[in-house]
């Protein structure tokens, strides 16, 4: 074992306002083993490229990387502007631009999607991968994003289901928007070359929700969330200090909608899903 003695003297640069105090930072004699493919996760590219995820880090090309990201969500803002402000998150030390795909905007109508514009997912992409930055797709359904319902389409409210769980029809809606995703996708992945590493399923499931933006008259405002989640789930984000009573339930719904996405063509070395407030998560080899 060995030990390092800090004074705040060190620390703070002498600083007079700060009275002196001992810091004792303890070193384990032996460290952890580096295991590679503790993680069932990563991918090759085409040139020959991989992305790779042990116990401890994430690795590009075989070397020890950190990536560094910064949120960018083209719906939000004109096209013609899209690659000025890609230049500058590049500029600013970001190398992964995550970026949500809220399905409201994308099918407002139902069964009619619209890609154009400043919807154009695909032209977005391209435009991360001239200026080679990485992107992970964050892909829903639920996007939350402090958008109207969470981004899920308002004509899914009159609709007779439970949105965010395993219901039957729900899935068969998210389906046909993951395979118009994938549509817009093609080619663009990291295992064809392309730029795409990730893909974020839903967001905060079981942890936060948003309200609907419709409701009956003198009805009570209802929640997207299911409502066997109604009682743990909270408005936006928060602390929540206990999970759903309905767990294995959600994780079961986070790897179904993570299946679905594969076999709808949405293959990525990296997935991923926000877990904090004890939201739902899968482990090991689904989620990072």
């Amino acid at each position: 074992m060995k030990r390092f003695i800090l004074s705040s003297a060190m620390l703070l640069a002498c600083s007079a306002f700060y009275a002196q105090q001992v810091y004792t930072l303890d070193e384990p004699s032996e460290r952890d083993k580096i295991v590679e493919g503790a993680l069932k996760m990563g991918g090759k590219s085409p040139s020959g490229g991989s992305i790779s995820v042990n116990n401890y880090y994430m690795s590009i090309d075989g070397v020890p990387s950190i990536p560094v990201m910064g949120e960018f969500h083209y719906s939000r803002y004109p096209v013609a502007q899209w690659e000025e402000e890609i230049m500058k998150i590049k500029a600013g030390g970001v190398n992964v631009i995550p970026s949500y795909i809220f399905w409201s905007l994308h099918e407002q109508k139902e069964g009619e999607f619209s890609w154009s514009g400043n919807r154009d997912l695909r032209h977005f992409i391209e435009l991360c991968r001239k200026h080679d930055m990485y992107v992970i797709v964050r892909i829903g359904p639920f996007g939350h994003g402090e958008i109207r319902n969470g981004g899920i389409p308002d004509w899914i409210f009159a609709k007779p289901l439970e949105i965010r769980c395993n219901n039957s029809l729900y899935l068969s809606y998210v389906r046909k928007f993951y395979k118009q995703i994938a549509r817009q996708l093609e080619g663009l992945y990291y295992k064809d070359g392309g730029p795409i590493i990730g893909c974020q399923i839903e967001n905060e499931l079981q942890h936060s929700a948003a309200p609907w933006g419709i409701n009956y008259p003198s009805e009570p405002k209802d929640m997207t969330v299911a409502t066997m989640d109604v009682a743990t789930t909270k408005i936006g984000v928060s602390v929540q200090d206990k999970r759903s009573l309905h767990q294995k339930e959600g994780e079961e719904h986070m790897l179904t909608l993570k299946y679905m996405a594969e076999e709808e063509g949405i293959v990525t070395p990296l997935y991923t899903a926000t877990g904090w407030g004890n939201a739902a998560v899968i482990g090991n080899e689904h989620f990072l």
